[in-house]
């Protein structure tokens, strides 16, 4: 377990630039193009790890969820449990993929690549979708795909956890 949290540590520190904590000025984006998702994770941050958020002071913080620019567009956030657990990783940025599949690929291009395909739930205007076994889904607005995420498998046994962590996180 300790080295799980010493890897989320560390892929933090590495994916995340301090200078987005920071409230000095412009805030830096994050790279376009972040790590290859896994089966359990977006820009290698796993769902199911234990998250440190600490503020500019470096003095730990509680919040309900944590957001960053992308770098050429787009956001990538995580929703924290109570517990502060990394929930749902969600991303809209080009650079993240499951796959071929991006945000802004054809809501087509998503159903050749992934027939099994399963519907988990509906927000205001996005379909959510799982992939196939592992615990990436899509959500899928207006023809196109608008996010890829990773979700803790509890969140899609119950889609309506799932949908209360993507209003979470604006979806």
């Amino acid at each position: 377990m300790r080295s799980r949290l010493a890897l989320l540590a560390a892929v933090a520190a590495a994916a995340f630039p301090s200078s987005a904590l920071a409230d000095a000025g412009t805030p830096a984006c994050l790279s376009a193009k972040g790590p290859t998702s896994d089966g359990q994770s977006i820009r290698g941050v796993h769902v199911g790890g234990r998250a440190v958020i600490r503020g500019s002071d470096g003095n730990p913080l509680k919040v309900s969820s944590v957001s960053y620019c992308v770098d050429g567009g787009g956001i990538f956030s995580f929703a924290l449990s109570q517990e502060s657990d990394v929930v749902l990783a969600l991303s809209t940025a080009d650079g993240d993929a499951i796959g071929e599949i991006n945000p802004t690929s054809p809501a087509e291009s998503a159903r050749l690549a992934f027939p099994k395909m399963k519907k988990l739930a509906k927000t205001k205007e996005t379909s959510v979708y799982r992939v196939d076994r592992r615990q990436l889904i899509l959500g899928v607005a207006d023809g196109r795909v608008n996010f890829v995420a990773a979700a803790d498998r509890l969140l899609l046994e119950y889609p309506n956890k799932l949908g209360y962590y993507l209003k979470r996180l604006g979806f």
